[in-house]
């Protein structure tokens, strides 16, 4: 498929995330330090709407359990809390995101 457009790049600052459905995909579109990450929507754990969440620097945090990933690399830097245990998780998958001109456009396919 290629590099789609998912958002106008103003309509993400900094610290924010923007949902983006590309065909049969929900992706999650950050902006970094004034960069642009996708990852998959759905927390590897039990599907939770990442979208929900919130972004804590370069930590997405799943709002269902409060894992956290890395939006740079998609890799799980903290496990499921499940009470006084936590539980590893699998990383997010993570697709190249660019800019040219105004749009975000992300790599699906």
């Amino acid at each position: 498929m290629g590099f789609v457009v998912v958002a106008e790049a103003r309509d993400i600052p900094p610290g924010h995330l923007k949902l983006a459905r590309v065909g049969d995909r929900e992706l999650l579109v950050a902006n970094f330090q004034g960069r642009f990450y996708a990852v998959d929507n759905r927390c590897p754990h039990k599907q939770a709407d990442m979208s929900q969440g919130r972004l804590e620097e370069k930590l997405l945090v799943c709002p269902e359990h409060g894992a956290k990933f890395d939006v740079t690399n998609g890799k799980a830097a903290t496990g499921v809390k499940l009470g006084p245990f936590k539980v590893s998780v699998a990383d997010l998958r993570t697709y190249e995101a660019k800019v040219e001109g105004t749009q975000v456009l992300v790599r699906v396919g």
